[in-house]
């Protein structure tokens, strides 16, 4: 997934990774939110994400939230993006679980992902990129890739022998959001 230079995109919806119903000190302003507030993780871009709360409102982790434009039924302020290392311990353990949700949930666009990606440079393509995919697996992918598209999670990984291959992006997902990276297919910067 490719981000256009200097276009602002923003998410639609976001899943919790956390949420805390008495608020917390915002340790980048170093102010406390005195109402309910939860991270989450974006569904379109993978954006990690701040939102205060309407009072009452309580979250349930894993549960989509919309955070779009418009009347925001439970969502009172999007505080903003946040880094990996500003995410709560129990973010952080439930960001890979929630990055699988959301590719399972999203299949089509990312089995059309993985039949778009492309070679980074001679000698490495990004399918590389996906833990556990070296370079005999993407080249047993490319091959049933070109004999004909994937269709879907189940199509793949009875084609290619590569199982949880959902799991596989969420797993790159969080080394995109952890660490630097060189390269990324499913963040941005």
């Amino acid at each position: 997934m490719s981000f256009a230079k200097g276009k602002r995109v923003f998410e639609e919806y976001g899943y919790v990774i956390d949420f805390l119903e008495e608020g917390r000190v915002l340790s980048r302003v170093g102010r406390p939110v005195h109402t309910p507030y939860a991270q989450l993780l974006g569904e379109n871009y993978f954006t990690l994400l701040e939102v205060s709360l309407f009072p009452h409102v309580k979250l349930g982790l894993k549960e989509r939230v919309f955070i779009g434009k418009g009347d925001r039924p439970q969502v009172k302020n999007v505080l903003g993006r946040i880094r990996y290392g500003e995410l709560t311990p129990q973010a952080r353990y439930m960001l890979p679980e929630v990055a699988e949700l959301i590719i399972v949930r999203n299949e089509p666009r990312f089995i059309d992902l993985l039949n778009s990606l492309q070679s980074i440079s001679p000698k490495m393509h990004a399918i590389e990129l996906l833990p556990s995919i070296g370079k005999m697996n993407a080249k047993k992918i490319l091959e049933e890739r070109a004999r004909k598209p994937f269709t879907s999670f189940e199509d793949f990984s009875s084609r290619t022998g590569v199982q949880g291959i959902a799991r596989l992006m969420a797993q790159r997902v969080v080394e995109e959001l952890s660490t630097e990276v060189k390269y990324r297919i499913f963040t941005r910067d």
